[in-house]
């Protein structure tokens, strides 16, 4: 049930016994109580408002001589005025008192509630779906507080790079509110995403579209115990995520070994099907395919690491510029790429061919991948890495 508070500006005390006349003539004598009707016919009107918790609080009115009950809900009053005329047998009495009625209730009213929300208090109420309590439109939650969405006309940062409801025409946004050329891989619509440097000379086309490969040399240096090629092909992968987006790398390391008799070397393990351009990262040619690397070598020194820094220390190949092993007696693979040089032990005799990424006038298409002779024990040497053809 619910409560009321009611204050009467005005009381008009009458004693009991008032007696009700109803259209068909017929009477009801009621005892009123300490404010009720009495000794006369009510022909003025009466009407009665208050709001109650959990239900409505009907409003009746009493008209005319011939008393009609009009019952109607107001959910939303505070505060009403009435006035009623009584006359009593051979007495014309006009008093009219002014009520006003306050009512009270526990109830919060949905409408009262969202008239007064305000949007950016860091405050989430009814009717907002967020409030982070700034009016920016590039986060979560966005305009009059409603969670961020794609095609809701703003990019929201880390998330988008664009939004079809902006209604920017100069890219084409797609429904998942991504377009090529904005550097992020997306794997459902492209093969690579370059961001502005897709192009020529680039490994991306402006269609997001494979058309180049990658190379380049470690930043770091490494020491020959690699994990064996396999190790060092891991290797070249991992630091290949510094650009590369793709899910699945393929990435080699320009190595050569000689295990039980078996050989693995780049000119028979490397996937060269392609035909597609070696670029580096700083966005150079270093040969138009694998074949003409093999037989002409790079175009350009391959010292521009995964970052676009350029190095130029010794580093570990036993390649020849075919990509063939060097397989000559005293030279080896320093323990097939995978031995533990500790503190003191004697690598007088274990030794290796390096290449270099410096320069070298005249005989660059052989010296990058074969120039010295190293010691296993060499800490200060790094690696070519290769990006593989694509799966076709």
């Amino acid at each position: 049930m619910s409560k009321h508070t009611v204050f009467i500006s005005s009381l008009l005390t009458l004693s009991s016994g008032c007696t009700r006349v109803y259209p068909d003539n017929s009477a009801e004598s009621a005892s009123a109580g300490a404010s009720g009707e009495s000794g006369g016919i009510i022909i003025g009107t009466t009407t009665a408002m208050a709001t109650s918790q959990g239900s409505s609080t009907p409003t009746t009115t009493h008209t005319g001589s011939a008393s009609t009950d009009n019952i109607s809900t107001s959910d939303n009053l505070t505060s009403t005025s009435s006035t009623t005329t009584i006359q009593t047998p051979g007495t014309t009495l006009n008093e009219s008192t002014s009520n006003n009625v306050t009512a009270t209730s526990s109830n919060d009213s949905t409408d009262t509630d969202v008239a007064t929300a305000i949007c950016h208090n860091g405050i989430v109420e009814p009717n907002e779906q967020c409030d982070d309590n700034n009016d920016l439109n590039n986060d979560e939650c966005v305009d009059e507080c409603v969670i961020a969405t794609c095609g809701d006309g703003h990019i929201q940062i880390n998330v988008e790079t664009c939004d079809p409801g902006s209604r920017n025409d100069e890219i084409e946004c797609r429904i998942d509110c991504s377009y090529c050329g904005d550097g992020k891989l997306n794997i459902e619509y492209e093969e690579c995403d370059d961001g502005p440097d897709n192009g020529i000379n680039h490994v991306c086309s402006t269609e997001c579209i494979q058309v180049g490969l990658r190379a380049f040399i470690t930043a770091n240096e490494v020491t020959s115990n690699l994990g064996g090629i396999s190790g060092a092909n891991s290797k070249c992968a991992e630091l290949a995520g510094e650009f590369d987006q793709k899910p699945t790398k393929d990435y080699r390391a320009w190595l050569s070994q000689k295990v039980n008799g078996t050989v693995t070397e780049p000119a028979t393990s490397f996937i060269k099907e392609c035909k597609y351009p070696i670029i580096s990262t700083t966005n150079n040619e270093i040969a138009k395919n694998f074949d003409l690397l093999f037989s002409e070598g790079p175009s350009i020194p391959i010292n521009s690491d995964e970052y676009g820094a350029t190095q130029d220390s010794p580093v570990w190949t036993r390649t020849s510029s075919q990509g063939k092993i060097l397989d000559v007696p005293t030279i080896s693979d320093c323990g097939n790429w995978a031995h533990q040089w500790n503190i003191g032990e004697d690598a007088s005799t274990s030794l290796t061919i390096t290449g270099t990424a410096t320069p070298q006038p005249n005989t660059l298409h052989i010296h990058w991948t074969n120039i010295a002779v190293q010691t296993c024990d060499t800490t200060d040497t790094r690696l070519y890495c290769f990006e593989q053809c694509p799966p076709p």
